[in-house]
């Protein structure tokens, strides 16, 4: 008796640890797809922005481009066949097993000179399908996780070689650059103004007067306008200056 019910925790260990297996296969795609997808984006831009000026670059850049894309490609397979197509295996629900449990009560109850016991016969149920559930999962985990190591190796080689292209992109961009030629802006002369078709104006040593208008007419001072109801305005005192007498003040005295 000891040793059947060692055989069945057994049973159980295994059972429940390749399910916990498949748990961490389904959670590996979040890193895969993520690493996928920033290597394809560099694969693109380096494929995008390279522009060969000799021979020896496009020979460098194709020799890391190519096999930088044929293990992204290898990669990309590998991580959509271990996530697809795999068939697992458990036991059925509880309220099913609860059934079926009581239905062999009834059996053993209606059929008292039948061998065994409902419980044993229960406990021979749970343990060969677990066995059954146990053997199909563990070859789907064996298979999904071979896949998985060739994709993550697939994925190592890519990151190499695209780094590499990524490098030799980056080397003709600069030799590129560094060959073109550069805009010589002419030297600035310090002093000498440019040369102009306008004619200059012309200098001259003494000044010119500008010749003085005679003084106008003076404007009429304007009234004050105001309500009835309000204050006038105060107006601004003048003080009249002392004017010296001229000819005409004298005629008119005499």
């Amino acid at each position: 008796m000891c040793g059947g019910r060692l055989n069945t925790e057994l049973i159980k260990e295994l059972y429940f640890r390749e399910l916990e297996t498949k748990n961490q296969h389904d959670s590996r795609p979040a890193f895969q797809v993520g690493a996928l997808s920033i290597l394809g984006g560099l694969l693109l831009f380096g494929y995008q922005h390279f522009r060969p000026i000799c021979y020896g670059f496009s020979v460098a850049f194709w020799v890391f481009f190519v096999p930088a894309l044929l293990s992204y490609m290898l990669s990309l397979i590998q991580v959509l066949r271990a996530n697809l197509g795999h068939s697992y295996e458990r036991l059925p629900a509880a309220d099913i097993l609860y059934d079926y449990y009581l239905k062999l009560q009834d059996y053993y109850a209606r059929n008292r000179d039948a061998a065994g016991s409902a419980d044993d016969e229960f406990a021979e149920f749970l343990a060969r399908h677990m066995v059954l559930a146990t053997s199909r999962n563990t070859h789907s985990n064996l298979s999904r996780s071979s896949r998985h190591y060739s994709a993550m190796r697939a994925l190592a080689f890519t990151v190499v070689f695209a780094i590499a292209s990524a490098v030799v992109v980056l080397l003709a961009e600069d030799t590129r650059r560094s060959e073109e030629p550069q805009a010589v802006s002419p030297p600035s002369m310090k002093g000498v103004e440019p040369m102009s078709d306008e004619p200059k104006p012309t200098q001259t040593t003494e000044p010119q007067s500008t010749p003085e208008k005679p003084p106008g007419k003076p404007p009429e001072p304007s009234n004050i306008v105001f309500k009835g109801t309000e204050e006038p305005p105060k107006q601004k005192i003048i003080q009249l200056e002392k004017r010296e007498p001229t000819r005409r003040d004298d005629t008119s005295k005499k």
